[in-house]
């Protein structure tokens, strides 16, 4: 099995199920702003078609610069596919908070992050949309499904740790100086302190 997965936070690891499949064995992508599935995929993926038995994407897919041409990819050398990604408008109080406490600071979002939002993602985060991606590519038994999944993040300290871990902001939290980084967490554990957990609303696509 060949694992995608989006790079990681400085958050605490969560392990999670879905569809029956570990998201496991992940690539250790760099924290670039440059993300493309199909060079990754013709690098770490056997070369040969249909060597691998199954493929899992991990919130990657809205990175690719070609979404529907990175499965046409993972049908070429996969039978099996299994992809996750964010659903389409869902929020947390714990965004607001960490933009407002980090606007004093100059804070604005990198540009690599405003065009995986415009373009990346509203490509696979609609359902019938990631659903159709995957026919055109080829795969014939196609279910896809929203899955609510709790992190276990419930306190403000965990909900401010795990935005300001964010691979878009955390690089702008460590040029802060301590100080500034310690107003900034106080700022945001002091907005989220009625805040709800962190449940996150993911599609599953599973094709062959």
């Amino acid at each position: 099995m060949v694992t995608m997965s989006a790079p990681r936070s400085n958050t605490r690891r969560t392990r999670a199920t879905m569809a029956g499949s570990a998201f496991t064995d992940n690539f250790k992508l760099p924290k670039t702003e440059s993300f493309d599935a199909i060079r990754l995929l013709q690098r770490n993926a056997p070369k040969a078609s249909g060597e691998t038995d199954q493929i899992v994407i991990s919130v990657k897919q809205g990175h690719v610069t070609d979404p529907a041409r990175a499965l046409h990819e993972t049908r070429r050398v996969s039978g099996a596919l299994l992809v996750s990604a964010f659903e389409a408008g869902w929020t947390h109080p714990a965004k607001a908070a960490v933009n407002d406490a980090l606007a004093p600071f100059g804070y604005r979002p990198p540009a690599w992050y405003m065009v995986l939002k415009a373009d990346g993602e509203p490509a696979v985060n609609d359902p019938a949309n990631l659903a159709a991606l995957a026919t055109a590519a080829g795969y014939r038994d196609v279910s896809v499904r929203t899955v609510p999944v709790a992190t276990g993040l419930d306190t403000p300290e965990q909900l401010a740790r795990w935005r300001l871990g964010m691979a878009h902001i955390a690089p702008f939290v460590r040029r802060l100086s301590p100080a500034d980084q310690a107003d900034a967490r106080r700022a945001v554990e002091s907005t989220l302190a009625a805040a709800p957990p962190l449940v996150i609303p993911m599609i599953v696509l599973g094709a062959r």
